[in-house]
């Protein structure tokens, strides 16, 4: 395995530590300067270490007990497609689901392409369905 795939791989690891640690800082370090977030399920983007940070600490505030268990990695070029499992308990209702105070449980996956051992964007996907149906 080459340094640089096991520098994306640390990277990719101390990403999702940083929102187990619910430590935006911790996660904006994993990102280049000018890198972006898509967040594919809600449609939103954030971009640049100012609206990253402020995204990171919007997503920290919404759930507490916040936990990824991501499955290995698949590496392809610059890229890393490392699917999760994230548990949480939800802080606020969003929008017309009720869903403060309830425990959600979400599959999804994150897309992580590289700028040498940063990530330059990663494709959040995730099924906002999925997450609303736990209001019922």
């Amino acid at each position: 395995m080459t340094e640089q795939r096991l520098a994306r791989l640390a990277t990719a690891a101390a990403y999702h530590a940083g929102y187990n640690a619910a430590d935006a800082e911790a996660v904006l370090a994993c990102y280049a300067p000018d890198a972006v977030l898509e967040e594919v399920g809600s449609g939103r983007s954030h971009r640049g270490e100012v609206e990253l940070r402020a995204g990171l600490n919007g997503f920290l505030s919404l759930f507490a007990d916040l936990h990824f268990r991501p499955d290995p990695p698949i590496a392809a070029g610059d890229s890393l497609l490392c699917p999760y499992v994230m548990t949480a308990r939800v802080q606020r209702d969003l929008g017309p689901a009720r869903l403060a105070g309830r425990e959600v449980t979400l599959r999804g996956a994150h897309l992580l392409e590289f700028r040498g051992a940063q990530i330059g964007r990663c494709r959040d996907f995730w099924d906002f369905e999925e997450l609303v149906a736990q209001a019922a």
